[in-house]
């Protein structure tokens, strides 16, 4: 419409007094549609008020994304709905919504910490690092890794326990793989070198075999110290 995309306007033109976009849509589609054209203005409004959110009620939440993606919204603004949405408002499977949130849901921990969700996000997105690791920070295990193939769990396995440049704890990697019940023992082939623990904590989770054929490989290399004093006899 003509009209300044003003709290006043809005409250009069849907008969209520949230900013919020579900409750918005709910009373006007066409000042709903006029607000996702000015988004500029209404994150004004939404900053100026105390208390204030982009959306309100959780169940609205991936339905407000999607039709603001449909509606041509930009990415960096779709990213700001995100984040100034309710902190109850939470998606339990990444592929409800638009791609370009992602990673904004995975830093702000508001998606489910899913074996599906990790393994979209790693073949769309890329490696367990950044914002994925900001999102498996404090996760102490992976949700419903039973929905994916044998193999999809141990690919996931693979990614979680080769992410060390984000996830710098190993005892956190082992204990994330473990709980992805990927099928064991991971050929050592498919695993990346890494110095430290890492081989040592994984042969001692029985995630890969302690066998000729994993100490030959190449995952020793720096880690063959470390591996030495684990599985020394006594």
């Amino acid at each position: 419409g003509a009209y300044e995309l003003n709290a006043s306007n809005i409250e009069d033109l849907t008969g209520q007094p949230s900013l919020a976009l579900d409750d918005i849509r709910a009373k006007s589609e066409p000042v709903f549609a006029a607000a996702l054209g000015r988004l500029a203005a209404y994150f004004e409004l939404i900053a100026a008020r105390e208390g204030a959110v982009t959306v309100r009620d959780p169940k609205q939440f991936a339905s407000i994304l999607n039709h603001a993606n449909d509606a041509a919204v930009g990415d960096e603004h779709l990213v700001q709905i995100v984040e100034k949405s309710s902190p109850t408002c939470h998606v339990g499977d990444l592929n409800d919504v638009p791609e370009s949130v992602w990673p904004t849901l995975l830093s702000s921990k508001r998606a489910t910490p899913s074996a599906q969700n990790l393994l979209s996000y790693i073949d769309n997105v890329g490696p367990l690092d950044g914002d994925a690791a900001i999102f498996l920070d404090g996760t102490e295990a992976i949700e419903e890794s039973d929905q994916l193939s044998d193999d999809d769990r141990r690919r996931l396995a693979v990614a979680i326990l080769g992410a060390g440049s984000g996830i710098s704890s190993t005892a956190h990697r082992v204990q994330l793989a473990l709980s992805a019940d990927a099928p064991t023992p991971i050929p050592p082939a498919s695993l990346q070198p890494e110095a430290g623990d890492l081989v040592g904590l994984m042969i001692e989770a029985s995630l890969v075999a302690d066998d000729e054929l994993t100490l030959s490989s190449a995952l020793i290399g720096m880690g063959r110290c470390v591996l030495n004093l684990l599985i020394a006899p006594a």
